[in-house]
């Protein structure tokens, strides 16, 4: 059985932002029909040709999804969630099925668009080396039912590598919490 998700979030702002304030989610995305371009979902205007550009699939716009990789779609997603101008993004496993080296390269382009547009990122993952990289916070939530059991602090100055010595004790040390939660509740 899977461990519990942990969640990396940005709480800078996050306890001064209304609860009516909008909220975009970018998800995995599963391939769409071909007859779509990347441009067309985001109705082709320069605020549309500036978020490609801010995802780097600006030179990709007249492409059809099909015709891009699986982190070309993840971006496309990306820009979606921002035209929308959100102050908390929620990313649910965004990169899960990517390999190593675009996930790698999308955390850093993440990271640059998080400081870019000033918003907060709630990121759910289940790696959590991907969770300290990314956060500057870890939520360690329980088994069953779902609730947080401890928050981490990453106090880690950014940019941070996902193979950094500080990343990789702190995802030990939140890696060593998960195991005691699991095991409290039985499942492994």
């Amino acid at each position: 059985s899977q461990s519990p998700p942990t969640r990396a979030i940005d709480q800078r702002r996050a306890s001064r932002i209304p609860q009516q304030k909008r909220t975009a989610s970018a998800r995995p995305q599963k391939p769409t029909p071909p007859p779509r371009r990347l441009h067309k979902s985001l109705d082709w205007t320069q605020e549309a040709k500036e978020l490609l550009d801010l995802v780097q699939l600006g030179d990709f716009a007249k492409r059809r999804p099909h015709e891009v990789s699986g982190g070309m779609r993840q971006r496309a997603a990306l820009a979606r969630a921002l035209a929308q101008r959100p102050e908390i993004l929620l990313m649910d496993e965004p990169f899960g099925a990517l390999d190593a080296i675009t996930r790698d390269l999308l955390h850093e382009e993440l990271e640059q668009i998080w400081q870019a547009q000033q918003m907060t990122v709630l990121f759910v993952t289940h790696n959590v080396r991907e969770a300290v990289r990314l956060g500057d916070e870890v939520l360690v939530l329980s088994s069953r039912p779902g609730r947080v059991v401890e928050t981490i602090s990453v106090d880690v100055p950014r940019p941070r590598r996902i193979e950094s010595k500080e990343v990789a004790e702190i995802a030990a040390s939140v890696s060593e919490r998960l195991r005691s939660e699991v095991r409290r509740h039985g499942n492994h």
